[in-house]
């Protein structure tokens, strides 16, 4: 079962009735967008701003209204914890959920790539819960097999929610070291911190590390951040010039949770 991210739904009311149409043609089993402006930035990137909740709030109506199949799943997500506040958040959230929103997701900072939760996944899903129940949760972040659904679900999450975990598959479009890198990788050899946003130089805000693999960039800047940033153009280059398969050096992103063969290998 396939989950689009159609962004804002690239308009309004009417075009997210049209939006929910095409993707459940296509196949998909949800749709989820949010209610930033459009056009949008990335949920974690500085000067977003969100449209008025009341405006959201007739956007998830026409979504429920537009799908034929009452399974299609309809995922309302918000962006206002940056701009207004984590009351208004989950304000908005509720607000969705009583138009017909049928999940939420909720993402401790285990998870790989960017995030600025201060809480780990396992204390995060049941502060939610009780913040924005009945509505179902889907708990994100370093869940990697059964073992993190079942404790996700005895938290009170609905169901989880795994990036890592699928990269390396079959289906992933990752290349073949991607997925290599990935599966050698283990829980404790992640770390969050924004040393390969000091050489990449994306528009990330300070306050959204990014969890990956440690390697030898990792080990020869850790702790010493605020040296590299004094010498981040010379830095750059050097590290923009490593092949871009070198993952004892390059960027690799990934969560806590394992999924290389000791935590795949089957039990009986």
């Amino acid at each position: 079962l396939l989950r689009v991210d159609a962004d804002t739904g690239y308009g309004n009311a009417m075009n997210v009735h049209f939006v929910v149409r095409a993707f459940e043609k296509a196949g998909m089993a949800a749709l989820m967008f949010e209610d930033q402006v459009w056009p949008k930035r990335c949920g974690h990137m500085a000067g977003k701003s969100c449209i008025p909740a009341e405006e959201m709030v007739q956007k998830v109506k026409a979504a429920v209204d537009a799908r034929h199949d009452q399974d299609f799943c309809i995922v309302s997500r918000t962006d206002a914890a940056g701009p207004h506040g984590v009351d208004e958040a989950i304000r908005r959230l509720n607000m969705y959920a009583e138009a017909g929103a049928d999940v939420i997701i909720a993402q401790g900072r285990d998870a790989g790539g960017h995030g600025g939760a201060a809480r780990g996944t396992l204390g995060l899903i049941p502060a939610v819960v009780d913040a924005v129940g009945p509505i179902p949760v889907v708990a994100a972040g370093g869940i990697a097999d059964g073992r993190g659904l079942a404790a996700a679900l005895s938290l009170g999450a609905s169901g989880v929610s795994m990036g890592t975990r699928f990269t390396a598959t079959r289906e992933s479009l990752w290349t073949d070291a991607h997925k290599a890198g990935v599966l050698a990788g283990e829980g404790d050899r992640t770390a969050q911190t924004r040393i390969f946003d000091t050489l990449n130089d994306p528009d990330w805000p300070r306050q959204f590390p990014a969890r990956y693999l440690r390697n030898g960039t990792h080990e020869q800047w850790a702790d010493r951040e605020p040296e590299l940033e004094t010498q981040a153009e010379a830095e750059r280059a050097r590290y923009r010039a490593m092949p871009a398969t070198d993952f004892s050096q390059r960027l690799l992103l990934a969560g806590e949770g394992e999924i290389g063969r000791a935590s795949c290998r089957e039990r009986v």
